[in-house]
């Protein structure tokens, strides 16, 4: 998808910096806004539309869902484990080991990801690949920045 946005951006602009400048002002937003750094609700209301329009948001859901949904995790011999502090009265520093994610829901949970998305992520991906390039090789063909 990205790669069709630049060739969007390439064919509008009249040289290829100004087609670099705006694909990095729209990726960089893109990522602030794709849902793994700011989640969908803490994305203020007014901007919840770039988490819509965003198509890292539909590759990273897509990603998670299809790694992380059917994935039980164990913390064997306390890799990742988190050490809890329970004292005692005869061991004032024991601590027992806490596994904070036992299965992958309880990650997807984290992220707030809409669960049975896999599908519709794809087609809205191939959909927006084919609705891009259709404009870029509309852009191609009528867009002339050169008068002869």
């Amino acid at each position: 998808f990205a790669y069709s946005v630049m060739i969007l951006l390439s064919a509008i602009a009249s040289v290829a910096e100004i087609g670099d400048a705006l694909f990095s002002i729209y990726n960089t937003v893109s990522i602030f806004s794709n849902g793994f750094l700011l989640i969908s609700t803490e994305i203020p209301s007014f901007y919840i539309w770039m988490y819509w329009i965003g198509y890292q948001h539909y590759g990273l859901e897509g990603l998670l869902l299809n790694g992380l949904e059917p994935q039980t995790f164990y913390c064997k011999g306390g890799e990742g484990a988190v050490p809890i502090p329970v004292p005692s009265d005869t061991e004032p520093n024991r601590v027992q080991l806490f596994c904070p994610y036992t299965e992958g829901d309880d990650i997807l949970d984290q992220f707030e990801v809409n669960y049975g998305w896999e599908i519709p992520d794809l087609l809205i991906l191939v959909g927006g690949i084919c609705i891009v390039l259709a404009l870029a090789s509309l852009a191609v063909a009528k867009v002339r920045h050169i008068k002869r």
